[in-house]
């Protein structure tokens, strides 16, 4: 799922990221605040929204090209980004006023963020938000049995030694920080 390039759509670069931004101050000022998230329904298309929304801007500014010559800015907006999109994944798959709509959420992996949360926190130092993205990461990972062995697909073998990584990262920051104090 990537944007199409400024010559197929019309659009240029800096137009086609701001559409995403765009579109979603629309549908909040519009729409998504007048959503009474106390009504099950209502939370449940609101969440969904917004992770649309959110999916969309990691799309579109995730580039398919080489991840390392991101500006430092660019890529603590994807992983806040990417967090957002695995909070509310979170809700959507434990809460139990919406149980019976999110059966196809189950189904539904969010790898993209799941991938960069996971490659970022091999990256970072220890932070309160990497602890964050780490138990989100560690919540839809039991949530969408991301351990069940012998999983068949392109991309659950990439995740599963990504996970094993920022485990491996993670258990050295410990013993780093365990260490030094």
């Amino acid at each position: 799922m990537r944007a199409p390039a400024s010559s197929e759509s019309g659009m240029s670069a800096a137009d086609r990221e701001a559409e995403p931004s765009l579109l979603r101050k629309r549908l909040e000022e519009g729409y998504l605040r007048y959503c009474d998230t106390s009504v099950p329904f209502l939370f449940l298309v609101s969440i969904v929204t917004r992770l649309i929304l959110a999916r969309w801007w990691l799309v579109v500014h995730y580039p398919a090209r080489d991840k390392r010559s991101l500006d430092a800015s660019l890529r603590d907006q994807l992983f806040s980004t990417s967090i957002e999109v695995l909070e509310m994944s979170v809700k959507i798959l434990t809460s139990k006023a919406i149980a019976h709509w999110t059966w196809h959420s189950k189904t539904r992996i969010q790898w993209q963020a799941v991938a960069l949360v996971l490659s970022e926190i091999c990256s970072r130092p220890p932070s309160a938000e990497c602890d964050r993205a780490w138990e989100l990461v560690n919540l839809v990972h039991d949530r969408w049995n991301m351990k069940q062995p012998g999983k068949k697909g392109n991309l659950w073998r990439p995740i599963h030694r990504l996970m094993a990584k920022a485990c491996y990262v993670r258990e050295m920051q410990k013993i780093d920080l365990n260490g030094a104090g």
